[in-house]
């Protein structure tokens, strides 16, 4: 085709001329497989050539596929209805010879095999629980499956509509953009044959363009930025800009994410097994099966990441930690802790609740008694705080041991307790943030002030690049909105 694109493909019904030594195989063909890719033998021509016995080539039809046309085999139409005819094939194509009959042969060019048709990949499956006996597994293994993108250029799919209509074959060379522009909304004139007659009927200008525009649309996704519909996708994909009355807006300064997933490799790598002849389908499920376990354990360091860059700034720092350890820490041995001025006091209930309401959120104020603690908090503090500070700096201890002697962050079950955040937490900081509004925040709302923070963050903690970042957290918080109702 003179009008084409390297990654994309128009299948079309196409009847090649006889003679032009292209063998075509139509799903209604019947007979044996010899029959088909070869031809038959003529009774009646040879009792007229009287062989003596002996079969003579001249006495057979040569009307199968491979007779017809060395070079180029194309298989058309229902294509599952040759899957016998595939086996057959196997090694016609290395031997370069293929058997009229025993001890007579014929030799056969390199065949090109065209197929498209979907329903022959489960022509191919019918026996593949037997696993490694699958009769059709070196065939599997001989294929090579190709999948064509959809075409989403505006104006190359108009060029194909108008040159199906008129038969052109001359590739548009445009020097402008205006030109281009020119070229798809030209009007054109077509001859329609009805049941009496042929009559000649114009297609208004813009007509061929609404048709392209309309192939277009559909084939594109919905994954648009905002103020973008579809058609403004499409044709940003076309002209690399939009025109909004005087002002042209290039696609650069659009937000297009850009960016592959973790869980986009998996994905892929999991779709390839299907694809793979060399794996049984037992071995197939086991393999597909484990990547639930790989996605959960990527997912929780993607929600980490989130979640770290939300709190960065609510971050606890280690002073007013090791305050609270200290302060726990005289509570559960009646002792006292030393303040500002220098003077032993009481350690501060008031103190010690606001950091495990407001930093830990392990307990609401309706937990203690004014300021003093609840059995279940009492608990917590000993069980989480004394019993982890003991385990870890014990051995660190003697008569001037204070909690705050305790390098905190190396501790790992304290820095466990403390260093962490859950989206509660998430809840309790931002009251109106909503993470179903996290694709598209409104203006000036606080989801929108804590994606633009959070963005920023992952850059700068983590190295996630802007697209990254965006689709990274955008895969979160979908995952996040599903339960945020229930939190609430």
């Amino acid at each position: 085709s003179a009008v084409t694109d390297p990654k994309h493909l128009r299948v079309k019904n196409y009847v090649v001329d006889v003679g032009r030594g292209i063998g075509v195989l139509h799903s209604e063909d019947s007979g044996s497989p010899k029959e088909r890719l070869v031809g038959s033998w003529m009774a009646g021509m040879i009792r007229e050539l009287e062989s003596r016995g002996r079969k003579n080539p001249q006495a057979f039809s040569y009307d199968g596929v491979l007779s017809q046309g060395n070079g180029l085999l194309t298989i058309v139409e229902d294509a599952a209805q040759h899957a016998d005819l595939l086996r057959k094939l196997l090694n016609v194509p290395d031997e370069g010879s293929v058997k009229l009959d025993k001890g007579i042969g014929m030799d056969v060019d390199t065949q090109l095999m065209i197929i498209s048709n979907p329903d022959l990949e489960a022509q191919l499956n019918q026996h593949a629980e037997r696993n490694d006996q699958d009769p059709l597994k070196a065939l599997k293994r001989r294929l090579d499956r190709r999948e064509f993108r959809y075409l989403t250029t505006l104006s190359l799919e108009a060029e194909l509509i108008r040159r199906e209509l008129t038969n052109e074959t001359a590739i548009w060379r445009a020097e402008s953009a205006a030109e281009l522009d020119a070229k798809i909304r030209e009007p054109l004139t077509v001859d329609v044959r009805d049941d009496d007659r042929t009559k000649t009927v114009e297609l208004a200008p813009h007509t061929v363009a609404a048709a392209a525009l309309y192939s277009v649309v559909t084939r594109l996704d919905d994954d648009l930025p905002a103020g973008l519909d579809l058609v403004d996708k499409a044709l940003l994909f076309d002209q690399g800009y939009l025109q909004r009355g005087d002002e042209r807006v290039e696609s650069d300064e659009f937000d297009f994410e850009d960016g592959v997933l973790p869980q986009d490799v998996l994905d892929a790598m999991a779709a390839g097994l299907a694809d793979a002849p060399v794996f049984s389908a037992n071995e197939r499920g086991e393999f597909e099966s484990r990547v639930v376990t790989v996605k959960n354990e990527v997912f929780d360091r993607q929600e980490d990441d989130v979640l770290d860059a939300m709190m960065r700034e609510k971050r606890v720092d280690e002073g007013t930690v090791a305050e609270y350890v200290e302060h726990v820490y005289a509570w559960a041995t009646d002792e006292q802790v030393e303040n500002e001025r220098g003077d032993r006091v009481d350690p501060d209930p008031l103190k010690m609740k606001l950091f495990e309401t407001e930093h830990l959120g392990r307990f609401d104020p309706e937990s203690y008694d004014g300021n003093e603690p609840s059995p279940a908090v009492s608990e917590f503090r000993t069980e989480q705080i004394i019993t982890a500070l003991n385990r870890h700096a014990w051995h660190n201890r003697d008569e001037e041991f204070r909690a705050s002697d305790v390098a905190l962050t190396e501790i790992p079950v304290i820095d466990s307790v403390l260093g962490s955040y859950d989206w509660d937490d998430v809840r309790r900081t931002f009251e109106d943030f909503d993470p179903r509004q996290w694709d598209d925040p409104p203006g000036g709302t606080e989801t929108a002030r804590c994606k633009e923070t959070t963005i920023e963050n992952m850059i700068d903690l983590f190295g996630y690049t802007e697209a990254s970042a965006e689709l990274t957290s955008r895969h979160v918080m979908s995952q996040v909105s599903y339960q945020w109702s229930r939190r609430g």
